[in-house]
């Protein structure tokens, strides 16, 4: 008698089904990402160096549905899941709702502001490889990242220009602290550039402000990256400026890309021997159109007072050192997205 109730339910529920996804086009994808890691924090006492490393893996579901008239709802959502080790906590990262039409797109939500994508459009290493940009790039848990309790417009293109406008509330009672970010790219042949500028409020009396310009030149076989930013007042810090540049070149031949990328952060205006500098070399062979296996090695190069490591961020494992003390590692990974 049970079995017989629950063939029943499940039955029913299958019959929903059809109903439900007639409502919305629903999406479910995602990319599972591994790399092995040989990591050096220049550090006497470590005994170990080989890491296995679970690289912003992560499964999606987006839907859309038409309202007539040249407009759709829109909803995302994106889970972060961790491969290399049994975890019951995960993290979201990109999540919205909103409306989307000849005027734009408004959201709601919590998820990468143009800041952080206009990083993201030049790095040659995704962003999740050993030697991404982040390592240098990220500047006060400011410049690279997710933006929450946002309302956002989009604009649609317009003869190769886009903008964006990001505003994140306070959500508080007793604190009125906002965060807004301007976007503007233009995307045209070879050529995409991207432009962001970001400010927030940290309390009541300290604030910290940022510029960000970066753009690509995509010649078919090569493929050059140009990146700068300035921070002013990095985590509210009154003449805490930094000015970070990165160059990158990628040659395809095949299936295979051979790139190499280099960015400097420069000393913090009152804090001497602060900067640091990272240089990546990869290549990256393409098994299919979602799969790639890979091969990367990254160094960073540290002033006495500096501790920027390799990895971490989108990358799971990080090397980093104490002050002054370089750090570098090779990875072997593989990427499908799916």
């Amino acid at each position: 008698m049970n079995k017989k109730i629950l063939f029943a339910a499940v039955g029913a529920a299958l019959a929903v089904v059809p109903m439900i996804s007639a409502q919305a086009d629903v999406k479910v994808g995602g990319s599972a990402h591994l790399s092995v890691d040989s990591l050096d924090r220049g550090t006497a006492s470590d005994t170990g160096s080989l890491f296995v490393s679970s690289n912003s893996s992560n499964i999606f579901v987006s839907a859309s549905e038409d309202l007539g008239g040249g407009m759709k709802a829109i909803a995302y959502f994106e889970h972060l899941y961790t491969q290399d080790v049994s975890t019951s906590g995960q993290a979201n990262r990109n999540n919205y709702v909103g409306l989307n039409g000849g005027f734009g797109t408004v959201k709601l939500g919590h998820f990468d502001d143009s800041m952080k994508m206009v990083g993201r459009s030049v790095d040659l290493f995704y962003n999740e490889q050993l030697g991404e940009s982040r390592a240098i790039t990220r500047q006060g848990n400011f410049t690279d990242e997710r933006l929450a309790n946002t309302v956002a417009y989009e604009s649609n293109n317009m003869s190769g220009f886009t903008f964006a406008i990001q505003y994140g509330l306070e959500d508080s009672f007793t604190a009125d602290f906002k965060t807004t970010v301007l976007g503007l790219n233009y995307k045209a042949g070879p050529l995409n550039v991207g432009v962001a500028l970001k400010s927030a409020d940290l309390s009541a009396t300290t604030s910290t402000s940022a510029t960000r310009i970066a753009g690509t030149y995509d010649m078919g076989a090569f493929k050059f990256a140009g990146f700068y930013q300035t921070v002013s007042d990095t985590s509210g810090v009154a003449g805490a400026d930094r000015t970070t540049l990165g160059l990158g070149v990628a040659f395809k031949a095949g299936n295979n890309t051979f790139k190499a990328q280099w960015y400097k952060a420069d000393e913090l205006d009152n804090a001497v021997t602060t900067g640091g500098t990272q240089t990546s070399f990869g290549v990256d062979h393409n098994l299919s159109k979602t799969t790639v296996v890979y091969a990367t090695y990254a160094k960073i190069s540290n002033d006495t007072l500096a501790t920027f490591g390799v990895g971490g961020n989108g990358h799971g494992a990080s090397a980093v050192p104490a002050a002054g003390v370089d750090s570098s590692g090779f990875s072997l990974g593989m990427r499908m997205k799916f």
